[in-house]
């Protein structure tokens, strides 16, 4: 159920069916929240035969088990999801930051963005930590410059792709690791900067 490359995936899954044994690679979409509440999405890669046999359990993990295919298919979907969710924190970050240098207070343009089409659940459920400052870790934000690192090792190259690979990798080299991703935004507001 870790994140790791695609590739990995592959050969852990052949060291294992030498071994006699079965490999499925289930990663999730969700932290600890929804851990709690089994709401975490899985995403399933191996042989299907093992993944309808362990469909009962992931079940009780999360509120989706989803095949996607061999071993890997997994892992690289989690790479695709956790791409798209470091760069919604980034993007809601720096629109935050944009209002705020137009006058507009951070409060306001959460509930801008809570009323919108862009509202999502993230952004609601991270309000709090936000007009706080304080990030205490459900994802560390360490984890999401590994799994952008690994998106790019795989193969994505997009801009947005690049920037947030960029962005998070300098988050990491400032100490904000064991922070939750959301810390990007004091990352990118800088020492200059209030709230």
């Amino acid at each position: 159920m870790s994140t790791i490359a695609p590739e990995t995936s592959r050969f852990l899954a052949e060291q294992a069916k030498k071994a006699g044994l079965r490999f499925l690679d289930a990663t999730v979409s969700g932290s600890v929240g929804p851990a709690k509440e089994a709401q975490l999405v899985i995403m399933v890669g191996g042989e299907k035969a093992d993944y309808d046999e362990a469909k009962p359990l992931l079940d009780k993990l999360g509120k989706a088990a989803i095949y996607l295919g061999p071993n890997g298919a997994g892992t690289s979907a989690k790479l695709a999801i956790n791409l798209l969710l470091g760069i919604t924190v980034q993007g809601v970050s720096e629109t935050l930051l944009f209002a705020r240098s137009l006058g507009i207070e951070t409060e306001q343009m959460l509930e801008i963005i809570s009323q919108s089409a862009v509202g999502t659940p993230l952004i609601r459920g991270k309000a709090a930590s936000i007009l706080a400052d304080d990030y205490p870790a459900a994802f560390a934000l360490k984890h999401m410059a590994k799994d952008l690192r690994l998106a790019r090792e795989a193969g994505v190259s997009t801009p947005l792709a690049e920037s947030a690979q960029a962005t998070y990798h300098q988050a990491l080299e400032e100490g904000l690791g064991e922070l939750d991703l959301m810390a990007i935004l004091r990352h990118l507001q800088g020492p200059s900067l209030t709230k």
